[in-house]
Formats: C-alpha cells, structure tokens, sequence
C-alpha cells in the first residue's frame, strides 16, 4: 500500500494506522473538481480540455466490485451522474470546435444507453446535420419522437425545429 500512496500517508496512530490523502489523490474528488471547471469554463477548447481530463479518470463502473451495495449506491448514482454531464460537455465542445464528425459515433452509442437524455438527442441530431447527413438526422428525430411518444410526452419544440433544419438542409 505504501507503494501506491507514499510512506508519509500512513501513519502509525497506537496499536492502528491511518491513512491520510490528500483529496486531490482520490480520483472521485479530482474527477468532480474537473467537472465542475468544464462546466463554468468559457471556451469550447478548455471545456473540452477539462472534461476530457476528467473522463480519462473514469474506469468502469464507479466503486467497482462494491456498486450494488447499500452504503455505495448514491455515491455511485452521484458519480455517474456527473460522468454523464461530462460527456454532454465533452461532445457539445466537440460540436462547437467542429468536430461533428468524431462526435457522432460516441453521441449514437450515448443515446442507445441513455435513451432519456434529450440534451444528447439534441446534439447527435445537430452532428448529423452539420455532417451533411440528413437522412440519419431525419431517422434519429423519428427515434426521439418515438421514445417521447412512448413516455406520454409531446415533442418539444426543439425537435420539431431540428426535424424542420435536417428538411431545410437537403434545399441548399
């Protein structure tokens, strides 16, 4: 242990030891700080930066072997959560520096396992238009239509305005 941490984190306190980190050390604290400097960064280019920093730290599912378990649960929720948010960053940056092209691939598998995260569908279908590929705009509109519908939700006006762009594009 005293490889992975350093001598001077474990302390001999009686007939026990102590760990002490540094919370920069702990990868859940370093992974929020960055997330919440891409949230309030102000260019495209260091949001990017800074949640793909964060995202680097992120292997698997979050307390491993011991998700699942009561005193883990909303911690683990918690974290996925803002692992989730890291991603919207990531790929609305990749969005505004141009890169649709590279976005679409992740925002496709993004949506498959959040099927519920609008904002997602949102910048997937504005990848596709701005990748010249409206015939996928079009079918992923009427996959979010579909998932709406099937929630009892009327579409927003978000959607109908990009169905609306990915029609208009094929006219340029």
């Amino acid at each position: 242990l005293r490889d992975l941490v350093g001598d001077d984190a474990i302390a001999c306190v009686g007939h026990a030891y102590r760990l002490d980190l540094d919370l920069v050390r702990v990868d859940a604290v370093e992974f929020t700080r960055l997330v919440r400097r891409a949230e309030a960064a102000s260019s495209p280019q260091e949001r990017w930066q800074l949640s793909h920093d964060a995202l680097s730290l992120w292997h698997g599912e979050a307390f491993g072997e011991l998700a699942g378990q009561e005193p883990f649960d909303l911690e683990a929720h918690r974290l996925d959560e803002l692992r989730c948010a890291a991603m919207e960053i990531n790929l609305a940056a990749d969005l505004e520096l141009g890169h649709h092209e590279l976005a679409v691939g992740e925002l496709q598998c993004f949506v498959h396992e959040h099927p519920y995260r609008e904002h997602m569908w949102r910048l997937l279908v504005e990848a596709l238009i701005r990748s010249d590929r409206r015939v996928e705009a079009l079918r992923a509109c009427a996959q979010w239509r579909d998932l709406l519908t099937e929630a009892g939700v009327a579409p927003s006006e978000t959607l109908i305005e990009l169905e609306q762009r990915a029609l208009a594009s094929h006219d340029r």
